[in-house]
């Protein structure tokens, strides 16, 4: 595994462990469609939440919210009808955004954005 690779793994499992912590059960990890990839699907309160996972080293170029385009939103959106319309699930969806700040396996920041787009 890469380095980039493992830095988005610890930056999804350290998102996964928070919505967990605010009462929301993974429902999904990696959905994957020909429309896109969602990051985590987490449900609870009612809700059912698509979550954007961006994960940069500390003293990136460019900060991990950049890496949400609008391309990257429409995407998301695609994808989190898609899997609606697979699973049947009738909860209110939301599109959130967790950007994470990790070096050397740790996490060093963490902002989490609820109704992101």
């Amino acid at each position: 595994m890469s380095r980039e690779s493992e830095t988005g793994a610890l930056g999804e499992e350290y998102t996964a462990a928070y919505l967990g912590s605010q009462g929301f059960s993974l429902a999904a990890r990696h959905f994957k469609r020909a429309e896109g990839e969602i990051d985590l699907v987490a449900t609870g309160k009612g809700l059912v939440l698509f979550v954007e996972v961006k994960t940069r080293s500390a003293g990136a170029l460019y900060p991990a919210a950049y890496a949400v385009t609008p391309a990257k939103r429409r995407r998301i959106l695609l994808t989190a009808r898609r899997y609606l319309a697979e699973s049947g699930c009738d909860l209110q969806p939301r599109c959130d955004v967790a950007l994470v700040t990790a070096e050397r396996g740790r996490v060093l920041g963490f902002t989490y954005l609820e109704n992101a787009f």
